[in-house]
C-alpha cells in the first residue's frame, strides 16, 4: 500500500506529479499521471467505426426524444 505525500500540477497542468512512500518498507518514489485523451467513436451495425461528431450525436438524440430537446438545443445555441 503506498500514501500520497505530495500532490502538484506540471506548469501546463497536462499532469499532476504524486511523492509517495510504501507504508510496509521506508521507500519513496514519483508517479506522474496524466489524462488520456482519446476520440469518441461509435461502432455501427456493421461493426465500423466511426468518428462521431458531437452535433451529429446531439441531433439524433433530438430525434430520438422529440419536441421535448427543442428548447434545450436553442438553449445551449443561443449560449454559444
Amino acid at each position: 500500500m503506498t500514501r500520497s505525500i505530495d500532490s502538484r500540477q506540471s506548469r501546463d497542468s497536462s499532469s499532476i506529479r504524486r511523492r509517495r512512500n510504501a507504508s510496509n518498507a521506508d521507500i519513496g518514489f514519483t508517479t506522474y499521471e496524466e489524462i488520456e485523451r482519446s476520440d469518441f467513436a461509435g461502432v455501427k451495425r456493421d461493426r465500423t467505426h466511426e468518428r462521431s461528431i458531437a452535433e451529429k450525436l446531439a441531433g439524433s438524440i433530438a430525434k430520438a426524444f422529440g419536441e421535448a430537446l427543442h428548447s434545450f438545443a436553442d438553449a445551449r445555441a443561443a449560449r454559444r
